[in-house]
């Protein structure tokens, strides 16, 4: 009887051991995902949000300024030069022979 309970006794102490243990593991993990949750996924999108921003003004700053060299110094050559070139030798061949092809592949 008395080894009885010595067993039921240890058998008792190990699952409060282990409840103990799983209780603070959990507490652990929804700490952790709290904290990822609150405070480290905003601050990364507010990171993430900045940068796209800036990456936004730093391309219209430079498609602007490229424009206006583009216009001012090679728009007229290449409209008076190239694109003759390219409507009667490149496009033809192109709607020919590259179009079906594509479309071809759109369609699987």
């Amino acid at each position: 009887e008395d080894s009885r309970r010595l067993v039921l006794n240890a058998l008792a102490s190990t699952k409060n051991g282990f409840t103990g243990t799983q209780q603070l593991f959990s507490e652990g993990v929804d700490g952790q995902v709290r904290f990822v949750q609150e405070q480290l996924i905003p601050k990364v999108e507010k990171a993430m949000g900045e940068a796209c921003e800036m990456a936004l003004e730093t391309y219209n700053e430079i498609t602007s300024k490229a424009l206006v060299l583009y216009n001012d110094h090679l728009a007229a050559a290449i409209n008076e030069k190239i694109v003759p070139v390219l409507d009667e030798h490149v496009y033809p061949v192109w709607n020919q022979k590259a179009v079906p092809l594509i479309d071809q592949c759109t369609d699987h």
